[in-house]
């Protein structure tokens, strides 16, 4: 889970990325997350490479806690960081604008394989 949490940081926690499909398959236990474009929080600097979607999956699924109010359209991310890591699974948080949270425990992510700025 390291790589994935130095993936999150060099993408700036994908603040102000816009979240198009939120899904949870308990049977596969499993939560992905399909992002409109993953450097958007890059948009207007030099380093912007242009827009890329992305999918990140999270699996091995043992806890998810979701707190969403004032929900507003698009669905943007404030934060999505993993909170703490252990041997055994890694804690990842996501806070949304305006307010809410989607906390999850799990065993391994994947991720894009994509150029980081």
């Amino acid at each position: 889970m390291k790589d994935f949490s130095n993936f999150l940081t060099r993408l700036g926690n994908l603040h102000d990325c816009t979240i198009t499909l939120f899904e949870w398959r308990p049977e596969q236990n499993s939560i992905s997350f399909e992002i409109e474009d993953l450097y958007f929080n890059f948009e207007g600097l030099p380093e912007y490479p242009g827009a890329q979607s992305g999918r990140l999956v999270l699996e091995e699924v043992q806890l998810v806690s979701i707190d969403v109010r004032d929900l507003e359209r698009p669905l943007r991310i404030d934060d999505f960081t993993v909170e703490a890591n252990t041997p055994s699974a890694a804690a990842v948080s996501v806070t949304l604008q305006p307010r809410g949270r989607i906390s999850i425990r799990c065993q391994r992510a994947t991720f894009p394989d994509v150029g980081l700025p």
